[in-house]
């Protein structure tokens, strides 16, 4: 059985047929409905990049400039990204570790809900650490742990 991979640079097409994960559905839309300015600002002006498995997206994964030589991180995953979507995409996010690294970002952080317990694991396994930052920037009662990683 073949595995045809795709890694690219995000384009706003790429969402199109993209349905999240039951745990990111929220998040997902408000992100959608934000529209296509900032889906264009995506593309343009911020390291995304998209994992694509046999023709299907399974991933996207950006960051947002901070300051201080950081970045925020954000990724949505498909309800059909499997194991072997996970597998490939965790590669694919260790690589862009190191490119951040190497254009001269120091740390990155990302947020977590902390009633989603498969994503504090997945970030944890990705070198990050638990903040005692928890904020609800939604305000709809939703809590997120902030996490921490130094390159």
């Amino acid at each position: 059985m073949s595995v045809e991979i795709d890694i690219h640079t995000f384009v706003p097409n790429d969402f199109s047929k993209f349905v999240p994960q039951k745990m990111q559905e929220k998040e997902y839309k408000l992100f959608i409905d934000k529209g296509f300015e900032l889906l264009e600002y995506i593309e343009e002006e911020n390291n995304t990049v998209t994992v694509e498995l046999n023709g299907e997206v399974i991933a996207v994964f950006g960051t947002v400039p901070l300051p201080d030589k950081g970045c925020n991180g954000w990724l949505f995953f498909s309800k059909n990204v499997g194991p072997t979507g996970m597998i490939v995409s965790v590669r694919v996010f260790k690589s862009m570790f190191a490119a951040l690294e190497d254009m001269g970002y120091e740390w990155m952080q990302t947020c977590v809900r902390m009633d989603f317990p498969e994503g504090e694991r997945l970030v944890e396994m990705l070198g990050f650490t638990a903040t005692e930052v928890i904020d609800d920037p939604l305000g709809d009662g939703t809590q997120y742990k902030y996490w921490m990683k130094v390159f």
